[in-house]
């Protein structure tokens, strides 16, 4: 009988875990309201917007499913880490309701941060999770900060219209890893948090005449994971630029800002010349007995 009851509750707490029920010895109790913040996912664009006393103060790109349930809810408790399905965790979760959390991109153990599920990560965006709402490490951790149990969530179907601050752009991993940090986890020891883009000349000498385009037209610039940066997943910004039509150096200034929120400045030299007409060095004369009686 025992080890039926053993059995039964080792089920129990199985089943708990799996459908992101509760942790240990965690319980959920029906809160007071919040009105600090106001919190509404719009499954049709997969992007989460937070409200202040009515105004839209910050927008999050997200991950929940078709399961995601509609409607009105309000948070009744919030967990550091939690257990999701498949034998996986996730960190700061702030529950919607029975089953249904938000939280970071699931990681294989728990507590350890560098154990994140990349392919996860990259499909940030789409209908990816079981039901809850996925968002990224620096979003999840903003509700787990901010937004206090009783916090009011909404849940509807909507289209771009109804996301007053439009979804934020992402950017996935590219660096080939299997698991690895979430880039936007704050934490001092993320070894994304320092790294800057890369600024690099395709060419430092242009042909005289060559048609350039765009001054960003020289340079390959990349984020900290390996992905090539555009003006549609980065800030870029130019100051200067070169004339073809005139020989010469001209000084070409980068300021990048990428989706991390990561900064690089870098000031290029490019040099147009013009193999028809290149300044060349008049050569050494070699001085001999002879020419040298002649200058006497």
């Amino acid at each position: 009988m025992k080890k039926v009851v053993s059995k039964v509750l080792m089920f129990l707490m199985l089943a708990a875990v799996m459908t992101g029920g509760l942790w240990q010895n965690e319980t959920v109790v029906q809160a007071k309201e919040s009105k600090a913040y106001t919190i509404k996912v719009n499954l049709g664009t997969n992007c989460t917007t937070i409200y202040k006393k009515g105004k839209a103060v910050r927008a999050m790109i997200c991950s929940p499913s078709n399961q995601t349930p509609v409607g009105t809810f309000y948070i009744p408790v919030k967990y550091r880490w939690h257990g999701m399905i498949g034998n996986c965790y996730a960190q700061y979760c702030s529950r919607i309701t029975t089953g249904i959390l938000f939280h970071s991109v699931w990681h294989y153990r728990y507590g350890d941060k560098s154990s994140m599920s990349v392919s996860a990560y990259n499909v940030m965006g789409n209908k990816a999770s079981h039901g809850c709402v996925r968002l990224l490490c620096k979003d999840a951790k903003w509700i787990y900060d901010h937004c206090a149990v009783g916090t009011k969530i909404v849940i509807f179907w909507g289209s771009k219209k109804d996301d007053p601050l439009g979804r934020p752009s992402f950017t996935p991993i590219s660096n080939g890893k299997f698991t690895d940090w979430d880039p936007t986890d704050p934490d001092p020891k993320n070894p994304y948090r320092n790294k800057k883009p890369t600024i690099r000349p395709k060419k430092k000498k242009i042909r005289y005449g060559t048609r350039i385009g765009r001054m960003v037209n020289l340079v390959t610039i990349k984020d900290c994971v390996g992905n090539t940066l555009t003006r549609k997943n980065a800030t870029i910004k130019v100051e200067g630029k070169v004339n073809t039509k005139v020989p010469g150096v001209y000084p070409v200034k980068y300021i990048v800002k990428d989706s991390l929120g990561h900064r690089k400045v870098k000031t290029i030299k490019f040099k147009v010349v013009d193999p028809k007409h290149q300044y060349k060095a008049p050569k050494e004369e070699v001085v001999t007995e002879e020419t040298s009686a002649e200058k006497r």
